[in-house]
């Protein structure tokens, strides 16, 4: 296997924007999922209590409505005509249509609860993957990275050195190759 690395510096910079990533990723899963907890909490305790109170509240009402609708309806007169409950029944109609649409909320409270969790469960199945490996690999992968880095940067320096001490092998060698020529040269000369 070859790797074909121009730069330590690009490894570097994809590391840090890997560091940066999965910062990110962490950040979005922790405010999604306190964003999910405050939605649950506000449907499942602050809604279901505060209908649970409008409820009683309610039936308490339309039960007065309605023991004054019957007292008025069994109400008589002096003359034994019976009184006009006409704004006692409009009270009861009334109470009742609260008191059911307080029935309503409570039960749309308790499905769109059960929604709600069946969605939360999809959603973490969903991300739990995604989750996994911006908890476990991410960091894991940078650690790899780095090792790399740091590899290659040795390499770098011992190869960097190596070429000297080779130019400088090779120079020493030249220069007595060079000496050793131009020693048999000036015998040479000095002999004629």
């Amino acid at each position: 296997m070859r790797a074909n690395i121009s730069s330590v510096d690009n490894l570097k910079e994809f590391r840090v924007g890997l560091i940066k990533a999965r910062d990110a990723l962490k950040s979005s899963f922790s405010e999604a999922e306190s964003d999910i907890q405050r939605f649950r909490n506000w449907l499942v305790q602050d809604q279901r209590k505060h209908w649970e109170t409008i409820y009683r509240k309610r039936h308490e009402q339309c039960q007065t409505a309605r023991r004054e609708l019957q007292r008025k309806k069994n109400e008589k007169t002096m003359l034994g005509n019976r009184r006009s409950f006409v704004d006692e029944e409009k009270a009861y109609q009334k109470a009742k249509f609260q008191l059911e649409e307080a029935e309503q909320k409570l039960k749309a409270i308790k499905r769109w609860s059960s929604i709600l969790e069946k969605e939360i469960f999809n959603y973490k199945g969903a991300v739990q993957g995604l989750a996994s490996i911006t908890e476990e690999s991410l960091p894991k992968a940078c650690g790899n990275l780095e090792s790399m880095i740091i590899s290659l940067e040795k390499y770098a320096d011992y190869s960097s050195m190596e070429g000297v001490d080779f130019m400088r092998d090779g120079e020493i060698e030249q220069d007595q190759e060079f000496d050793k020529g131009s020693d048999d040269k000036d015998k040479q000369e000095m002999g004629q």
